[in-house]
């Protein structure tokens, strides 16, 4: 009898030190560091600023941002944002750890600038494919479309967005735009033309859209008589960073009426699983059924049943359908016959997409960091 208790005794001891360390790899943070210790933005401009834990896996503490001169420069969440000409330091903070990055600002005519020089993106941006068609079937053996995608940029001052509580609306010329984030406040600016810029910090989910919006409540156009096209370029300056499958889709999205329903285009992604495949499964899941040819290469699509009510929508109802459309390779400019998609959706799945009330150019990311730069933006009918 006294044995079974002593190995009693000792179960309950394992069992407590098991309890009491969950993951017994995850250790004590001993030290952060920023991405870069240098940067270069503009008045008006923004940079994102990621840090690293060591080790890797350690439990990790609040991150406390802090500008030694916030009328040069200001950050928050490691979103770094100019304000006048001059030089500045910007630290991140975890309980008594330290790590700093020297800040210069320059002045400028609106256009922000990232360390690269050269504009180039990496792999990880998501910039991987260059083409572009004007056959919305058969694509193009002009790679450009006939469009000089370096002759727009971004055009007038930049006109910072503001949030009311998590979300922000609003128009710009011809165009409406509209963000929504959950937790974290991004930096957003927008431009006459259309043309916008963001920069987010870790979030679990973000979104920026500009695009046509013909009232929520309806009748909306029908996209068999309007033509919708979409031409884009975009770079990714800061490369996002995420272990997600998927942590960014971009592409368009709009809303429809008669019925409600949900359509998503996606032209790029990125996520720790970077393949046309794996998005199309994570995307997708086991609900894809088959693809068509559009705009040059071939999309997957699939279709899921969401959750009601949207009442900021007008949809009052419980359900109602999503279309994903998944270009198996991702480019990052391009001309997108929205319209021609909406038919090609329309045709595997009768009954689930109506008039558009909202069509857009979009950006989602979830948990990561990142910026975008439209410097590209046409949607017209």
């Amino acid at each position: 009898m006294k044995r079974l208790l002593v190995v009693f005794a000792a179960l309950a001891l394992v069992f407590a030190c098991k309890k009491g360390n969950d993951n017994p790899s995850e250790g004590k943070l001993t030290g952060i560091t920023l991405s870069e210790h240098s940067i270069q933005v503009t008045v008006g401009g923004f940079h994102v600023l990621a840090v690293k834990f060591t080790p890797e896996n350690a439990s990790e503490g609040a991150i406390t941002w802090v500008s030694s001169n916030p009328s040069v420069a200001t950050v928050s969440d490691g979103i770094v944002s100019g304000i006048a000409p001059g030089k500045t330091e910007v630290f991140a903070k975890v309980g008594n750890l330290l790590d700093k990055c020297q800040v210069t600002v320059k002045d400028g005519s609106g256009g922000e600038t990232s360390d690269d020089p050269s504009g180039e993106t990496t792999e990880e941006s998501g910039d991987v494919s260059e083409d572009a068609s004007t056959d919305p079937s058969e694509g193009s053996e002009d790679p450009s479309g006939g469009i000089d995608w370096d002759s727009m940029g971004h055009q007038g001052e930049p006109i910072k967005v503001q949030y009311n509580g998590s979300s922000a609306q609003g128009t710009v010329g011809d165009y409406s735009y509209e963000s929504y984030a959950h937790m974290l406040i991004p930096a957003f600016n927008v431009y006459s033309n259309g043309t916008f810029k963001a920069a987010w910090g870790e979030s679990s989910h973000i979104h920026f859209a500009m695009g046509l919006n013909y009232g929520y409540s309806g009748p909306g156009v029908d996209p068999a008589t309007h033509n919708f096209v979409l031409d884009y370029k975009y770079e990714m300056p800061t490369p996002y960073k995420t272990t997600k499958p998927v942590g960014l889709l971009i592409g368009a999205h709009g809303w429809t009426c008669n019925p409600f329903g949900e359509f998503f285009i996606v032209d790029d992604w990125g996520g720790a699983n970077d393949s046309a495949g794996e998005v199309g499964k994570y995307v997708l899941g086991n609900n894809a059924a088959g693809g068509y040819t559009m705009d040059g290469e071939e999309y997957l699509i699939s279709y899921k049943q969401e959750q009601g009510p949207w009442p900021g929508l007008g949809f009052e109802g419980e359900h109602y359908g999503l279309l994903y459309a998944v270009r198996k390779t991702k480019r990052s400019f391009g001309t997108m016959h929205i319209s021609e998609h909406l038919k090609a959706l329309k045709q595997e799945y009768e009954g689930v997409l109506g008039n558009v009330t909202y069509v857009s150019f979009y950006c989602l990311a979830t948990d990561c960091k990142g910026t975008i730069d439209v410097t590209y933006f046409d949607m017209h009918e």
